[in-house]
């Protein structure tokens, strides 16, 4: 480590408290030594943007990372995209099951227990 630099001693997590109950993380807080603010992590998720996902329970996904420095100046963001694209047929693919579901490595059914052999 190069003198005059500090180390990470201290995290801060700040949890989510939206009607949606996730308790999701939403903001990260990284202090140093000194007690002085690092670097701040927001986070949010595809929930909040696209009200479909909460009924299938698809509560953590993360749609975007912002990144600050201990002066709040932007160092770096991400975006995930999720689903953009529909399905396609591959029909001349190898081994590619068009009906899928009915060939050799399709789910097997349960067992009816009260089946009589």
């Amino acid at each position: 480590m190069a003198a005059g630099q500090s180390r990470v001693i201290r995290t801060e997590y700040a949890y989510a408290l939206a009607s949606d109950h996730s308790g999701n993380v939403k903001e990260i807080r990284e202090y140093s030594f000194s007690g002085a603010l690092r670097r701040k992590t927001q986070l949010s998720y595809l929930h909040e943007s696209n009200n479909n996902y909460i009924g299938l329970n698809l509560l953590d996904r993360v749609a975007g990372t912002l990144v600050y420095d201990g002066a709040n100046q932007l160092v770096a963001g991400t975006e995930v995209a999720y689903d953009l694209f529909s399905l396609y047929a591959a029909p001349n693919a190898i081994r590619h099951d068009p009906a899928y579901g009915h060939g050799p490595y399709a789910p097997r059914p349960a067992v009816d227990r009260n089946e009589v052999a």
